[in-house]
This record gives structure tokens, C-alpha cells and sequence, in this order.
């Protein structure tokens, strides 16, 4: 039993860690319980394992059980995906197995060189690798294709999910590997942050955008670990669960607008407010809390994280500029689900009649908001946990700063029409999946008729086609 237990490590990150991944994963089992008539044991047990699975990437310090466990949090999430459909569980599962085959490559590569158990690693190349190698997974800038295009035709619930939680075990694990910053995490993670601004910014699906809005906020996060400075690491951790909460708010609130409305766009959220009260409360806090408005969760994390580069005027020159993103796609989608309707005073479509909120949807959605204002106030002692540091957030300036972005953001949306974009087809992995079939069947059209009806389950033998060169490089 202790060498079991030698395998895990009970700190005081970890802890606080698990214990976000829990409760927001809690979250989501209450608000979906109601929408999930048939096989309500089987969804159970299945976020049961899931639960059980992140908890064990989240705590273990032995590569094997790491990678097996994230493994199964790959199946996991991708049988919550099948309530969806086949197809794009599918599609999921074979993204995330492409990048497992990357990660099981690099972490061989470090146990070859010494790195035998998950430990901060001082070498920047073996660094770099596990950028690239946690990825995918992760969505890293150059790997994120997958999360807009999965994103758009998944429940919010899933979504819910990946984006409050999954997505950020890549993250955690550079926690652990990266101490000392990493220059390639912060260019990629500021390309991600204005990436991901510029993309929400444009997007006319909800979904859509709240994609886009998290490929920045996980930005923000590699930034942090990337600047190298106590402030920009505990500030990543603290925007990891602020994060995490905050949009799960944004998706399992617009569960009932999309299912009301019977459209993703934003344009036909109409008259949100008097219809959907507290999932309008919900999405605006949300909303709110990711543009860092003091006194909600998101003002400490990424205001920790910008005083990392207080005395550098050309990083604290593109951080506000990616603030102003936040607040640009932020209030655009607020004026349109909200805002718009309150000023004209007009009922657009007042036939339609109130949404029903369910009992356990309102007790989720209260819990995010309170949640959000806590932390708002008691971040501090969160912090301390980590690393005691002599540091008090400036809550005028924060002020200031947030209204006047917001204040540009309406003038900036005023000038153009409030940036009311035709809809467009939605990101979808159909295409890449159709090609690699096109290109594997043209030139491999006798191999497919003798062994596989679909080429796409080829790419599962890659790990283990890596594993085999690997050993076999090794011998010579």
C-alpha cells in the first residue's frame, strides 16, 4: 500500500486543484440531470471514472499511471460525447489518440533522460517538447483545430466539461514541469490570447465564440507559467479555476437559451432577460468575471498575472490590448442577448413565452455566481496557500481599467454596427477527416479493401508504431 501511494503526491496545489475539478464536474452532473431521461446510472458511473481518472493525472507523480489515467480521460469524455452522436465522438477520440501518441513519445524520451517521475524539468528543448506534447490536449496555438470545430456540435454539457476542466490538465502538468518559465509557452500563449480574442470576436455562434474565448483564456494561463515570475505562476493556477468556473457559467447558462431559442446564434437570443432571467444573471457575471471586473474571481487571476510584467512596458502593453478583446466580444454578445432589448424597450417576438428553469439548474448557476464573487474577495487566501508573497491587488485601478475598456468597447462596437456578422458554416472536423480518408484510399486503395473499411482507425497504431522506433533507437 505505501509503494502505491509513493506514486502520488498530496500537496497543496493538487489539492486545491482536485478539488475545483470536482466541484465543477458536480456542477454539471446536477444541471444535466433533469435533460438525461434514459440511462441515468450509466451517465453516472461514467463521470464517476471520469472523475476518478483526472484525479489520478492530477495527483500522480509515476508517468505510467499518468498516462494511463489521461487515457481514460480521453474514453470518458468520449463516451459523454456519444450522447451527441457517434461520429463525432469519433472524431474526438482519434484527435486526442493523436496527441496521446505524441505525449507517450516525449515523456520515453524523458524518462531516458533521467526525468524517471513528473518533476520540473530543467532542460528548455525537453520543455518545448512537452508544449507540444500536452498540446493537443490542451489546444495549444497550432493545435487548437479540433476545439471550435468539436465545440459547435457538442452539447453544453460537454462542453461544460472540457472547457471548465479537461482542456486544463495539459496546464496542470506544466505546472509541474515548467517552474522557471519557458519562452515558447509565452509567445504561444500570447498568439493564443489574440488569436482566440480576434476569432470570439468574429463568431455569430455562441458555442463558437466561447471556444474561440477559451483558446484566449488558456492563453492567459500559459502566459502565466511561461513569464517565469511567482506572480504570472500563482496567478495561472488562480486563472485555472477562475476560468474553469466562469465558463462553466457562460455554456450550462445558454443550455436553456439555445434549447428555447432553437439556434446557437446570437443574434436570436431575444430578449433574453425578461425570459431567461437567471441564466442572463449567470452569463453576465460570467462574462463579467472574464473581463476582470473587481470584486469577481477572473480581476485577482489576471490581474496577478499582468503584475508579473509590472516593469515591462511592451508585455503590459499586450496583455491590456488583449483585455480589450475580452471586453470586445464580451459586450458585443451582451448587447445583443441583452442589452439591446432593455434599451429599445422593445419585446422582439413578445409571443414567446418565459423559459423554464429547472430547480437543480438554478441551484447550479446560483452556486457559479457566488462562487465567482467569493473568490472575488478571498483569492488572497487561495494564494497564500501556494506562496506567501507581499502583494495586494489594487482594486481602483482594476476599476478604472475594466471601464475603460468597457467604455471603448461600446464606442468601438457603435462605430461598426455592433458587428453584426453574416452567419456562416460552423467549424466542423468533416473536411480534415474526409481528406485523410481521400488521400489514404488513393494511395492505399488495396490495403483498404482487404483490411479496413475506415482508414481513420490506422492512426490508432501510431503509438505504438513511436513506441517501437523508440525502442529501437534506443538499441542500436
Amino acid at each position: 500500500m505505501a509503494g502505491i501511494m509513493s506514486s502520488f503526491v498530496f500537496s497543496s496545489l493538487n489539492l486545491m486543484i482536485a478539488i475545483a475539478g470536482v466541484l465543477l464536474t458536480v456542477f454539471t452532473i446536477l444541471f444535466a440531470w433533469t435533460d438525461i431521461e434514459v440511462k441515468r446510472r450509466e451517465y453516472l458511473i461514467l463521470n464517476l471514472a471520469y472523475v476518478f481518472s483526472f484525479l489520478i493525472v492530477i495527483f500522480s507523480q509515476d508517468w505510467l499511471v499518468f498516462f494511463v489515467a489521461w487515457e481514460m480521460v480521453t474514453i470518458t469524455t468520449s463516451l459523454m460525447l456519444i450522447w451527441r452522436g457517434k461520429e463525432l465522438a469519433t472524431q474526438y477520440f482519434i484527435v486526442q489518440f493523436l496527441g496521446s501518441s505524441f505525449l507517450l513519445l516525449v515523456i520515453l524520451v524523458a524518462i531516458s533522460q533521467g526525468y524517471t517521475e513528473i518533476q520540473a524539468i530543467g532542460d528548455t528543448w525537453l520543455q518545448n517538447l512537452f508544449i507540444f506534447g500536452l498540446g493537443m490536449k490542451s489546444a495549444i496555438f497550432g493545435l487548437h483545430f479540433w476545439l471550435p470545430a468539436i465545440y459547435s456540435q457538442a452539447s453544453v454539457i460537454f462542453n461544460a466539461v472540457s472547457s471548465g476542466w479537461v482542456v486544463k490538465l495539459g496546464f496542470i502538468t506544466m505546472l509541474k514541469l515548467i517552474s522557471k518559465g519557458n519562452n515558447l509557452l509565452l509567445v504561444l500563449g500570447l498568439l493564443m490570447a489574440f488569436y482566440g480574442g480576434i476569432k470570439a470576436l468574429m463568431a455569430t455562434n455562441y458555442k463558437v465564440l466561447l471556444a474561440y474565448s477559451s483558446i484566449s483564456h488558456l492563453g492567459y494561463i500559459a502566459i502565466g507559467i511561461g513569464s517565469g515570475t511567482i506572480y504570472g505562476y500563482l496567478g495561472s493556477i488562480l486563472h485555472i479555476i477562475t476560468h474553469g468556473l466562469a465558463k462553466s457559467g457562460l455554456f450550462l447558462g445558454s443550455a436553456n437559451l439555445i434549447k428555447g431559442y432553437g439556434s446557437s446564434s446570437i443574434y436570436e437570443f431575444k430578449n433574453m432577460w425578461p425570459r431567461y432571467k437567471m441564466s442572463s444573471l449567470g452569463i453576465l457575471i460570467s462574462f463579467s468575471s472574464l473581463m476582470g471586473f473587481p470584486v469577481l474571481a477572473g480581476f485577482n487571476s489576471k490581474y496577478l498575472i499582468k503584475y508579473g510584467f509590472e516593469n515591462g512596458f511592451f508585455f503590459s502593453i499586450i496583455l491590456y490590448a488583449a483585455s480589450l478583446l475580452t471586453a470586445l466580444y464580451s459586450v458585443r454578445f451582451l448587447y445583443w442577448g441583452v442589452f439591446r432589448d432593455l434599451i429599445s424597450r422593445e419585446k422582439r417576438d413578445s409571443k414567446l413565452s418565459s423559459g423554464q428553469i429547472g430547480k437543480s439548474e438554478y441551484l447550479v448557476l446560483t452556486m457559479i455566481i457566488v462562487l465567482l464573487i467569493t473568490l472575488g474577495f478571498y483569492s488572497g487566501t487561495i494564494v497564500n496557500m501556494f506562496e506567501k508573497i507581499e502583494f495586494q491587488y489594487n482594486f481602483l485601478k482594476g476599476f478604472l481599467e475594466v471601464s475603460a475598456f468597457t467604455v471603448a468597447s461600446i464606442l468601438i462596437l457603435r462605430g461598426i454596427s455592433w458587428n453584426k456578422i453574416p452567419h456562416g458554416t460552423g467549424p466542423t472536423l468533416d473536411k480534415l477527416f474526409n481528406n485523410i480518408n481521400r488521400i489514404l484510399f488513393k494511395n492505399g486503395q488495396f490495403i483498404y479493401n482487404l483490411v479496413y473499411q475506415d482508414f481513420q482507425y490506422q492512426l490508432l497504431w501510431i503509438p505504438i508504431f513511436l513506441v517501437i522506433l523508440f525502442l529501437w533507437i534506443l538499441l542500436m
